[in-house]
């Protein structure tokens, strides 16, 4: 590669901005000055580029890192990005086989300041543009304005001014508001007015070609003489809307049809035309630019969800009518291979709306919150999903980021060495790829971080952890790792030349700001508290502590002195919204005195119509189970923590997690949060916690009543295991219930579920309490045989596999047809079962036997009813288009998987085989295969009693063969499927002899494991 190629310019070649420059024609100015081209010359960021022999671009490039990457797992790293046309996550390949990659995003109407929704849009898009160059890719990015518009005609005339001068001026404005977000300018930014006469040739082609029609000097694009109209947005004709934009023309031959060109009417801007004085219509101005900027043909087409219709299809539609060559048009690639949409902003789970009056602006945003806060909220929910902007969820995207920066700042403060020379911390950038190729999937990356930042902590602030002899070389590789990943997510400091310190000072200023306090009031309260603790007036120092904290200041007490750091207003709920064991605070002051309730100040508590809970998963399937609790009525608020997903509503929402749920663990509602002393004596202090939570002689007010208390905890001052919690919260329990009710309740019966599970965490302080709805876990579907092997896939970890696949939209996008779903090694039939529930609508929630909140004083047994009939009036009546097949050596599992099949009562699309993987032959290729085979030796049986010999028969020995077996039936009889395989041991994967597409971390039993995809070609392997 030539050196030229080798410089960069905010992260891209000079050569590929050259390229680009050079086809935008002379009708663009190239000056210095002029604002809608790339103006910035130099860059703080360096992405690693690899050198690659001439002719040799792979369609997944790596960076240095990358590579080692590839080379210790036999992989690539690329990316997987969903495609609106089709519906499904494709592997990523750009038309050109050197690199160039083209990518084009609708840009704003300048006719006001940007809103929230515009930074979610343009945020997504650049993440994706940092994440392409990293793989080495050359990207010309090409986001437009729409300088000439009806809104901009309008606001022009209200203010009394000139249209074009005003885009202009809310052009520049709308950058300002990126380069605040850290996003970076696109390679081009051009304007609609510089390419009417592209717009002009567009439209006469149109016509031309039979597409287009007159109307006294108007022209209208003939919705009906285009085969194949509505592809993209799966509308029919009959379905869209006319007037989108503006009002409806009687003169139209189709509801449907739209303006490319507008006659000129008084007043406005005017540009000269075949068919007389006039302006451009909205959807005519992208599909001309891409045409005289890109080309024909470009690799990526991006935008927010409502453009898919009317204007991306009209995009379509036009560059469609535009070719003059039909057969090559008719192409579902040509014009876009991918199109690519970002999800709604909702605010408080209502849909952001000026006539809500519920509309944000990034300007007023950004009076309260730092640029980069807001960032953080908006890469915290994956980009094609909807995000509910809220206060509380940007006070939790301060606080976290607050504490991101202060790991790293005091982690670099510590290290006193040249970080250039040691590698990048392998297991965190691996999960960090991993997640943004699979369709930028940014809250993994997020939940990726909390273990570096706990490593770091623990090296930085614990003796154990400064006397570690790896110390540095582990400090050093966690920070680069950082570094590359905080700049895929435009989060970290140095792209806006500052420092992590500098950052920590201006998020202060920012709660400063909410606060309305000055650095001097804080300093004064803390005077104050300090005078108060030395006069022994406790109360009074605990009244300006709560005070403060109820603005969002936090104090903390070091050794160094005291300081403060912004924080979570009592008011968001769970005050550090259930990531306790990932943010470090230094809470304090906590006042409990025997025989009473802790002090309500100090503790939060959900409100009777509204509770806020979090359902546990396994760590990796946050973003799928988010998914789930959005598609129940009633829950808002919600948000992905560390290994669950958050969530408010009421008794009727909870009922409804409980029964529909797919890959939830623990449904746990909030009780209590209080703070920790770390000066005062534990035991006591989580006695009296527990003691006031709740009556308990109301809730255990029979002998028969049992309790259970199950507990995490990490990082917290004064005790470092379980037991004191578990042994402190028995006896205050226990002691209140003897007190008042006479008796000492049950320990619960071997095997059952206690009547009231009880659920804690406490986590560098902070001390959580939960009840337990699920008692312990919804993977007890109860058809679950007993018989069920230990080492057996459970049933939340099989839903979320199957839908991290995207198997409910492959259902959903089947149209009709019957899909066909393979699991070749199905064991005891877990992944079938799941499948087969899933497509017929099935809640599991209705297969379980007991729950313990049936017992509750709270419960209302008339509503849990109502729900439960709902539930089950939801179940398809007929039989889904599906079929199940499934293989296994064993008998006894496929005993057990007829059994568990049956329970469900899904059988009549199921069919069982028995035999060795290797003699196991279909009709025909699958839609889909997925398999959760022997990994390890428990797996293969081999118990150290000879349990699982009795049950499954004599182990086959060697891992490695059942492997191969499995890669050459894939080869042989899943030709053009994707296959799924789920492995926690990268040895005996390498048998597959194939090359993984994708992979989605997952920790399944405290393992870390790997859902593999495979896209199968169809190429026959002998055996």
């Amino acid at each position: 590669m030539s050196a030229s190629s080798l410089v960069r310019l905010e992260g891209r070649s000079i050569r590929t901005v050259a390229m680009a420059m050079a086809m935008r024609k002379s009708r663009f100015t190239l000056g210095a000055r002029n604002l809608y081209s790339n103006r910035r010359c130099a860059s703080k960021e360096r992405w690693a580029v690899p050198q690659l022999a001439a002719g040799s671009w792979p369609h997944r490039l790596h960076s240095t890192a990358t590579r080692a990457l590839a080379e210790s797992e036999q992989s690539a790293v690329g990316l997987v990005l969903h495609n609106s046309m089709t519906r499904q996550k494709e592997p990523f390949r750009p038309m050109r086989d050197d690199g160039v990659v083209t990518m084009y995003v609708c840009g704003v109407t300048v006719y006001d300041y940007s809103h929230i929704g515009h930074a979610r849009a343009y945020v997504s898009f650049d993440i994706l543009y940092r994440f392409l160059e990293h793989l080495g890719y050359n990207v010309t990015y090409c986001r437009n304005f729409t300088d000439i518009d009806d809104k901009i005609i309008d606001r022009a005339a209200q203010v009394g001014r000139d249209p074009l001068e005003l885009s202009k001026e809310f052009a520049e404005e709308f950058n300002k508001d990126m380069d605040m977000l850290g996003c970076r300018r696109p390679t081009l930014e051009p304007l609609a007015t510089q390419h009417i006469p592209d717009m002009i040739d567009s439209i006469a082609q149109i016509i031309e070609n039979g597409h287009g029609y007159v109307v006294e000097g108007d022209v209208y694009f003939d919705v009906k003489s285009l085969p194949g109209y509505g592809k993209l947005s799966g509308r029919q004709l009959d379905d869209n809307r006319a007037g989108e934009r503006v009002s409806v023309d009687e003169r139209k031959k189709n509801p449907g049809d739209f303006a490319l060109w507008k006659s000129a009417k008084p007043g406005e801007p005017t540009w000269e035309s075949p068919w007389g004085p006039g302006r451009p219509g909205w959807h005519i101005e992208c599909s001309s630019m891409i045409r005289a900027i890109l080309g024909e043909t470009i690799d990526i087409h991006g935008g927010g969800s409502d453009l898919l219709f009317p204007h991306h299809e009209n995009e379509l539609a036009q560059a469609r009518a535009t070719c003059c060559n039909h057969q090559h048009s008719s192409d579902p690639q040509y014009f876009a291979r991918w199109w690519v949409h970002n999800g709604f902003v909702n605010v408080d789970s209502e849909k952001m709306s000026k006539s809500l009056g519920n509309f944000f602006t990034i300007r007023s945003v950004l009076e309260s919150y730092h640029p980069l806060a807001l960032r953080w909220f908006l890469v915290g929910t994956q980009y094609r999903q909807a995000i509910n902007y809220s206060h509380r969820a940007l006070d939790e995207a301060s606080d976290r980021l607050f504490y991101l920066y202060q790991t790293l700042f005091d982690a670099t403060e510590a290290l006193d060495v040249d970080r250039e020379e040691y590698p990048m911390e392998t297991e965190m950038i691996r999960d960090v790829y991993d997640a943004l190729g699979d369709d930028l999937n940014t809250p993994l990356v997020l939940a990726a971080f909390s273990p570096a930042l706990k490593t770091l902590n623990d090296l930085v602030h614990t003796k154990k952890g400064k006397k570690r002899q790896d110390r540095v070389p582990v400090m050093a590789g966690i920070l680069n790792a950082f570094d590359v990943s905080l700049k895929l997510l435009g989060l970290h400091p140095a792209q806006q030349d500052k420092e992590f310190q500098d950052m920590l000072t201006e998020l202060k200023v920012s709660a400063l700001q909410r606060a309305d306090m000055s650095e001097e009031d804080v300093q004064g309260a803390i005077d104050t508290r300090a005078e108060a603790r030395v006069a022994k007036d406790y109360e009074a120092a605990d009244s300006v502590r709560k005070a403060l904290e109820s603005k969002g200041i936090y104090i903390m007490d070091t050794p160094q002195g005291t300081s403060w750091r912004p924080g979570i207003q009592p008011h968001s709920g769970f005050g550090s919204s259930g990531v306790g064991h990932v943010l470090r605070h230094n809470f304090h002051d906590i006042t409990c005195i025997r025989g009473t309730s802790v002090n309500n100040s100090t503790l939060t508590r959900a409100s009777a119509s509204e509770k806020s809970f979090f359902v546990t998963c396994h760590p990796g399937a946050e973003s799928v189970l988010e998914q789930e609790i959005l598609g129940i009525e009633g829950a808002s608020d919600v948000h992905p923590g560390k290994s669950g997903v958050h969530f408010k509503g009421n008794e009727s929402t909870v009922y409804d997690v409980n029964l529909w749920v797919r890959s939830g663990i623990r449904v746990l509602e909030l009780l209590s949060q209080i703070t920790l002393d770390p000066d005062e004596e534990a035991g006591d202090t989580l006695y009296e916690a527990f003691r006031g939570v709740v009556e308990w002689p109301e809730w255990l007010h029979s002998e028969d009543m049992s309790f259970s208390v199950d507990s995490r905890i990490w990082g917290n001052s004064n005790f470092t295991n379980s037991q004191l919690l578990n042994v402190r919260a028995k006896d205050a329990i226990c002691d209140s219930i003897r007190e008042k009710n006479g008796f000492k309740p049950s320990p619960p019966l071997r095997g059952r579920v206690s009547d009231v599970p009880i659920f804690a965490t406490a986590f560098s302080d902070v001390l959580s309490i939960y009840l337990d709805y699920s008692g312990r876990s919804l993977h007890k579907r109860g058809f679950a045989s007993k018989k069920m092997h230990k080492a057996s896939l459970n049933e939340c970890a099989a839903a979320a596999c199957l839908q991290l696949a995207g198997f409910p939209e492959l259902l959903k996008n089947s149209g009709g047809e019957t899909v066909t779903l393979v699991d070749p090694m199905c064991g005891g039939g877990t992944i079938l079962s799941e499948a087969a529930m899933i497509a017929g609508n099935i809640a599991p929630g209705l297969y379980r036997t007991f729950w313990p909140f049936l017992r509750w004083p709270t419960c209302r047994k008339s509503l849990w009813q109502e729900r439960v009939d709902r539930a089950k009036g939801l179940r398809l009546k007929k039989k889904p288009n599906l079929l199940l097949l499934g293989n296994d050596i064993h008998s006894g599992a496929l005993d057990l998987a007829a059994e568990n099949i049956q329970r469900a009562g899904v059988q009549s699309i199921v069919r069982l085989h028995q035999g060795d993987i290797a003699a196991y032959t279909l009709d025909a290729p699958p839609h889909m295969v997925m398999t959760n085979p022997p990994w390890g030796q428990r797996l293969l049986g081999g118990g150290e009693d000879g349990e699982d010999h009795a049950r499954y028969g004599p182990p086959d020995g060697d891992l490695g063969d059942s492997w191969r077996k499995l890669g050459q039936f894939l080869k042989e009889q899943a030709g053009g499927s994707e296959a799924y395989i789920l492995s926690g041991n990268a040895q005996v994967t390498q048998h597959l002899k194939l090359r993984a597409d994708r992979k989605y971390p997952l920790t399944i039993g405290g393992t870390k494991c790997r859902l593999m995809q495979y896209i199968i070609h169809n190429k026959r392997v002998p055996m």
